[in-house]
């Protein structure tokens, strides 16, 4: 817990209630299945979920069935597409027990609201005082506020996909894995500690059995992960998993932007800590001498 001490979005003593709940009612708070189960984890196209898509079968030994949640953005295409590259990949690799990837349409936000992301024209559609709220943002992003707060809500798309299993092919399976790492709750509020245990005890809450977990394995202080993406790079470099495939990137180029999104930002950053070569194609760098030449030839005409 002293970890989690001091970051800007955790609760200690909403953690330590939250658990207490658990204790009470099934004696421990999060315990890691035995080797064989059937388990379920929130694949996504970047890296750290595919390193920990690695963990569950190498380390573990589990069954893994994958679900990736389609969120219907521009980028959902290239997303599917390498997220699935990696379904086969660990099928060959694991073909006991990595199972194929199944696809969910997860449209969080709604369609509705989710256009005022999209346009990237804020002033068309809010009302004057919020733009004058977010006009920082606005103007620092060149788009509207985003709407990615809705994304604690994925995990419940993980108990659905379980009960389809159960009900159709008699696959009982009460955990669910995903990827979010330490640095990842910092930035984002829906990623911290807190808002990953209010998660599960939601999660049975709801659906009153006191069976499910919903666990973050880089990011669960009970079976003693603290695992940044950093260390996740180097646990793929280790087991040979080929990192350069893996999506990342916020825009819906060809290529990875490199440098135009948040998501390229801290996958560079991160590689360069673990220092591990990073093997993925940006767009920045084959446009780069590009930007080279014009800038010499503008200096050139301006003499």
């Amino acid at each position: 817990m002293h970890q989690l001490l001091g970051r800007p979005y955790e609760d200690a003593g909403l953690i330590e209630s939250i658990e207490k709940q658990f204790l009470t009612k099934r004696g421990y708070v999060v315990r890691l299945p035995k080797a064989n189960t059937p388990v379920i984890l929130l694949a996504s196209s970047g890296l750290d979920s595919t390193v920990v898509w690695e963990l569950l079968l190498r380390e573990h030994g589990y069954v893994v069935y994958p679900l990736f949640l389609n969120r219907q953005q521009g980028r959902a295409e290239k997303e599917i597409g390498h997220v699935k590259y990696f379904s086969r990949y660990f099928q060959k690799r694991y073909p006991t027990r990595a199972k194929p990837i199944h696809v969910f349409t997860a449209p969080l936000p709604p369609p509705e609201v989710g256009m005022l992301t999209a346009t990237g024209k804020p002033h068309q559609y809010y009302h004057p005082y919020e733009l004058l709220t977010h006009i920082e943002e606005i103007t620092a992003q060149h788009t509207s506020p985003n709407f990615s707060e809705f994304t604690w809500t994925y995990p419940l798309y993980g108990l659905s996909y379980a009960k389809y299993l159960e009900n159709t092919k008699h696959i009982r399976i009460r955990t669910i894995f995903h990827g979010v790492a330490p640095g990842d709750g910092t930035v984002l509020s829906q990623q911290s500690f807190t808002s990953l245990r209010t998660m599960q005890l939601s999660a049975c809450a709801t659906t009153h059995d006191y069976s499910w977990q919903i666990c973050a394995l880089p990011f669960e202080k009970e079976i003693g992960h603290w695992i940044p993406k950093s260390e996740l790079i180097s646990l793929g470099e280790k087991y040979n998993i080929p990192l350069e495939k893996t999506w990342s990137c916020y825009k819906n180029y060809h290529y990875q932007c490199g440098d135009r999104c948040i998501a390229c930002a801290s996958r560079r950053h991160e590689f360069h800590v673990a220092a591990v070569q990073d093997k993925t194609v940006y767009r920045s760098n084959l446009l780069r001498p590009f930007s080279i030449l014009k800038s010499r030839l503008c200096k050139f005409l301006k003499e």
